[in-house]
């Protein structure tokens, strides 16, 4: 969905018996602080079932919104099955879904559905969103890390450290994951 400048992604997590839902918003109009009216804390459950929610600079969000979407990180914490679909509403087929577990992407637009068994011990982050398909290869441009504005992200999945930056995933020594 899409307001004037801002527009509405929803990711829809669900396993057979039942569902969650992350809104993001995405315009210029926001910041990296807390936008009153916009965004909505997270609130963890009891655990019957899977949750969802975005980690932002100030704390764990069920609903986002943010001047940009890319190096969101995803975080999920499963119900009580293994099995789960994402499903994806709005989305301008700009931003992927990455897993960093499975080492696979989701393009996030209408319809588009991405599955995914969890495991006992899986991180809670091992999803975030970018412009760049995990699986993509790496082709030098000459233009990369142009713009003026880097967002960079650490953090330790399956205890080791990870480094998002601009979109792209890299391990601590600074290589590119594949």
């Amino acid at each position: 969905s899409t307001d004037g400048d801002i527009s509405l992604t929803t990711i829809h997590v669900a396993d057979s018996k039942t569902f969650a839902d992350l809104r993001l918003f995405e315009g210029e109009r926001f910041d990296e602080t807390f936008d009153n009216g916009w965004e909505a804390e997270y609130l963890p459950c009891d655990g019957r079932t899977a949750t969802l929610y975005a980690e932002t600079e100030i704390g764990k969000m069920a609903v986002l919104a943010t001047p940009e979407l890319e190096g969101t990180q995803v975080g999920f914490a499963p119900g009580q099955e293994m099995a789960y679909t994402f499903t994806f509403a709005g989305g301008t087929g700009e931003y992927y879904l990455n897993d960093i577990k499975t080492q696979k992407s989701a393009l996030i637009q209408e319809g588009n559905t991405y599955s995914f068994e969890y495991e006992n011990g899986d991180a809670a982050n091992r999803f975030y969103i970018s412009r760049t398909a995990i699986d993509a290869p790496a082709v030098g441009t000459g233009i990369d890390n142009t713009q003026s504005a880097v967002k960079v992200q650490k953090f330790i999945y399956q205890n080791k450290l990870y480094i998002l930056r601009n979109g792209v995933l890299y391990d601590a020594t600074g290589k590119v994951v594949k």
